[in-house]
């Protein structure tokens, strides 16, 4: 079997992975990044198709990714930002709200001027004196302020209420503040201005590479197998620190579940909740809804958020056409009926855009991203797993190890630079 040596090896490269293997880069580790798919980039990315940019899971980005991630790289940022940045569909009609303070104006535009001073009088003192508690929902935690569906309904659109927890939540606003976002020109270009910085350094990024196994000798982490060729040739690649951006279940399959501590696999299975999650990309010659900004649906039957980014972008579709990304909350457990969803998701667009019927010229894609290996998030905020597993030098990015406070593709960035810092205060380069 060949032999390769590294001072860090990551598997996967998604957000995590390639925020972690970016900044070790520039730190001057000699780094490969592995990922078995044909490109980069996860959730975060793009397939071109019929001249369509076509999302592999997002379609907006977090502004506050520019200022941790990427400028510190010297990455290019090329994202635009819609105004105003939010706007709510409340009560049948679209609402703009004030970007400071969207959360008070939409409830009062919901429920009135007296649940929104109930709600945020909670929140501030959420935020001020004492959090709440991880072992309570962000739904179970509102309920002793109000029981109405319409408050609890634009909050909803935010957060899966019923699955995240309510501490997570605080953090995140205490964080992320006031979640601006913006729409890339190019997902898979964003994710190329991560893997620039990796091969500008001496690092390397390798897509169709497969990790058979992660090896593990004396409780730590020496390196990983992996295939190419479909499988037909096979490579050993030695190295200090392995980084794992596949989601704890599968670092764990990797790994294999008998070098593990007891109680990792235990808190592991307690703790990971994957999240499922559902878009419908539709095509219109012209957008469904007046707004470039990001839409949050409330009351509706399924959906959660609507955005046609290619108002700001039109590079995303051909001339004369724009996408409309239809997001929708899935619940957590099976059974699923698919062909519900997506009927009810088609109900929801044409009660906020009534053009729906004249306009839309097909549906682009519909993404179900369940329990499979490629779920919305490996696990709810909230439910988070630490970085570190137990076996010396192996460590978990991404979207199911998210850093207090964080979540979405900024959190899983940060939790790639977060595991870099880690390496760095370890371990020197050359070492391996």
């Amino acid at each position: 079997m060949k032999q390769e040596k590294y001072d860090v090896v990551v598997i996967g490269a998604g957000m995590g992975g390639l925020s972690a293997g970016a900044f070790l880069a520039k730190g001057g580790y000699r780094t490969l990044v592995v990922e078995k798919l044909p490109f980069i980039g996860g959730r975060a990315s793009s397939i071109e198709h019929k001249g369509f940019q076509v999302s592999t899971g997002i379609c907006a980005w977090e502004l506050g990714l520019e200022d941790d991630i990427y400028k510190p790289l010297g990455a290019p940022f090329n994202v635009r930002v819609p105004q105003p940045n939010n706007v709510y569909w409340i009560n049948g009609k679209w609402h703009e709200v004030p970007e400071k303070g969207k959360l008070r104006a939409a409830i009062t535009i919901a429920s009135g001027e007296e649940e929104a001073d109930k709600i945020m009088k909670a929140l501030r003192r959420a935020l001020r004196w004492n959090e709440p508690s991880s072992s309570i929902s962000l739904r179970d935690w509102l309920l002793q302020y109000t029981d109405n569906e319409k408050t609890l309904a634009v909050v909803a659109a935010w957060w899966k209420i019923d699955q995240v927890t309510a501490q997570a939540a605080i953090r995140e606003i205490k964080t992320m503040g006031s979640f601006s976002y913006g729409y890339a020109v190019s997902n898979i270009g964003m994710m190329e201005s991560l893997a620039n910085v990796i091969r500008s350094n001496g690092g390397e990024v390798r897509t169709r590479c497969r990790a058979t196994r992660i090896i593990v000798d004396d409780g730590a982490a020496k390196g990983i197998v992996v295939t190419t060729k479909r499988g037909k040739k096979e490579t050993q690649l030695d190295c200090k620190v392995v980084i794992s951006d596949v989601g704890p279940y599968g670092t764990v399959r990797l790994a294999s579940e008998e070098n593990f501590d007891k109680g990792y696999i235990k808190e592991m299975r307690n703790a990971i909740r994957t999240f499922p999650y559902s878009v419908v990309e539709v095509v219109s010659s012209e957008p469904l809804v007046e707004y470039p900004s990001i839409g949050f649906v409330v009351g509706a039957r399924v959906v959660s958020w609507v955005c046609t980014p290619t108002m700001l972008c039109p590079e995303l579709a051909p001339p004369g056409k724009h996408v409309t990304h239809i997001g929708q909350f899935v619940e957590p457990n099976p059974p699923w009926d698919l062909e519900k969803l997506l009927d009810l998701a088609i109900q929801d667009a044409r009660d906020f855009a009534p053009k729906y019927d004249k306009c839309v010229e097909e549906i682009l894609h519909v993404g179900f991203w369940l329990r499979q290996e490629w779920p919305n998030y490996h696990s709810y905020n909230g439910h988070s797993l630490p970085q570190k597993t137990s076996i010396e030098n192996l460590y978990n990015v991404g979207d199911s190890v998210f850093d207090p406070g964080y979540c979405g593709v900024w959190g899983a960035a940060i939790s790639g630079k977060s595991v870099a810092n880690d390496v760095m205060s370890r371990v020197k380069p050359g070492e391996a």
